[in-house]
């Protein structure tokens, strides 16, 4: 794996922990202290990821199964859930704060599962390869538990929220083109063009042997062209 795909799956694995640190951790203090929800709702928002865990392999972790690309399910429920959580820092109520919240938690709990399987999709050596870059989303929580207390001041307040709105919206979740050896027994990645420009140069130099081309996308769609020249 090239170090600008370690890098990209890094910052990948940092936001998406950053999202849920930033307004899980202190949601019970804004929706008691400020908006005075009772002991049985505040239970209840902070129960909404539990209930989203059990319900999304139901719902969009078929989606993702089924219908479409783990790299496209990834943003666009990152981006539905921007929306969400934006509405949900809006409300004072608690009905419509809980209904937004809750649809956002089914929307969310599925990403944990396809980020790990998009980095493990791109990993020769798993292994070793993925504990430094899943530490990133450990210190991405951390980072924004920081952020909220100490930057914003933010813990009983709404701001939270938004930041996790903000961080969905950020998240850069894009794979272009994947050029894979098999080694005898699996498809191995060994070059890749992964920036956000619509023509992609990928350079090997290896021996002989099968390989394969894979294009992938999370946005747009329409035809490609492909070509290729030997050394």
């Amino acid at each position: 794996m090239n170090m600008q795909m370690r890098f990209r799956l890094s910052a990948m694995m940092f936001l998406e922990f950053f999202i849920w640190g930033s307004w899980y951790v202190t949601v019970t203090t804004w929706v008691s202290q400020t908006l005075h929800f009772n002991g049985v709702q505040t239970g209840m928002v902070a129960g909404t990821t539990a209930i989203g865990a059990v319900l999304s392999p139901f719902l969009a972790g078929w989606v993702a199964d089924n219908l479409m690309a783990a790299e496209k399910m990834l943003a666009l429920l990152h981006l539905i859930g921007a929306g969400l959580m934006y509405a949900a820092s809006l409300q004072t109520s608690f009905a419509p704060l809980y209904g937004l919240v809750l649809a956002y938690s089914i929307l969310y709990m599925p990403t944990l599962g396809l980020v790990n399987a998009i980095a493990f999709r791109q990993m020769d050596h798993p292994k070793s390869e993925f504990a430094p870059i899943r530490v990133l989303g450990t210190i991405g929580w951390i980072c924004a538990g920081l952020l909220v207390s100490y930057g914003f001041h933010g813990d009983a307040t709404a701001i939270p929220l938004k930041l996790a709105a903000g961080g969905s919206i950020v998240g850069d979740y894009e794979e272009i083109g994947f050029v894979s050896k098999w080694n005898g027994s699996s498809w191995v990645s060994v070059a890749s063009g992964t920036t956000a420009n619509p023509d992609e140069t990928v350079s090997y130099n290896g021996t002989a042997g099968y390989y394969r081309w894979r294009v992938l996308a999370y946005s747009g769609s329409g035809s490609y062209s492909l070509g290729y020249s030997n050394p």
